[in-house]
């Protein structure tokens, strides 16, 4: 699965519910799109996650990557 898609289906949660719920909801390990009064504003990934974007990112912009 595509990382949009995967945020696309991510579940939403408001603020209120993140602070009260915080710990399970973090244990689940799966991505969270964060909202105030029903818009997103934030996402939440797992470290693991976070770690592989930025691989991705890194090859994008790595000159030798793109040469190949």
């Amino acid at each position: 699965m595509s990382i949009a898609a995967g945020l696309l289906k991510a579940p939403h949660v408001g603020i209120r519910d993140l602070k009260e719920n915080l710990s399970r909801l973090l244990k689940c390990g799966n991505p969270l799109v964060v909202t105030e009064r029903g818009k997103p504003i934030d996402v939440i990934l797992s470290y693991a996650e976070m770690m592989n974007l930025i691989d991705i990112v890194d090859e994008m912009t790595d000159a030798e990557t793109l040469a190949t």
